[in-house]
């Protein structure tokens, strides 16, 4: 048995931007995350930040330490990591890339954007299907729910830089 991979200690400016935040913390998810600013001289969106992004860590904790981790192309500093273990699936995105989403494999899969873009393009693979969607901003806010059907085939979700999308498939390829 292994030991858990610690991430570098996390530091922010207190001005920063709370997608900034996000991106820090997301860039750790796939590791034991460490914070080294004192969170009681953080304006409060920075704080829902660093609660909710801790709190997705601990909800998928076996996911990211314990699942199969494929962390993608080396040579350009890893812009899609996926994690996936009993059907579930968390891909980080850190670029502008095509993730593709395969519901023939997985009924849950979860989209992280850490890219610096409003928006995660993913390509439908595995027959498609209905799915229930909930999306976060880089706070934890809720915002609006992408289309309920995801047929095959390539197309834009709308997730904010630094939030999150979760789908989980309802009916389909199963």
């Amino acid at each position: 048995m292994g030991g858990a991979v610690h991430a570098d200690m996390l530091m922010w400016s207190r001005t920063a931007p709370v997608e900034a935040v996000a991106r820090q913390l997301i860039g750790a998810l796939h590791s034991v995350p460490q914070i080294s600013v004192r969170l009681d001289q953080v304006p409060p969106a920075h704080l829902a930040a660093v609660r909710f992004w801790l709190g997705r860590w601990r909800l998928h904790r076996e996911l990211l330490l314990d699942g199969t981790v494929e962390p993608g192309r080396p040579d350009e500093l890893y812009p899609v990591v996926v994690a996936a273990r009993d059907g579930e699936c968390l891909v980080s995105v850190h670029g502008d890339r095509v993730v593709e989403l395969d519901f023939a494999a997985y009924r849950r899969i979860h989209l992280v954007n850490g890219s610096d873009r409003d928006r995660l393009v993913v390509d439908v693979t595995g027959g498609g299907g209905r799915v229930t969607a909930r999306v976060h901003g880089p706070d934890g806010r809720m915002m609006a729910d992408p289309p309920a059907h995801l047929p095959d085939g390539p197309r834009p979700l709308a997730v904010p830089r630094g939030g999150l999308v979760s789908l989980v498939l309802t009916e389909g390829p199963r």
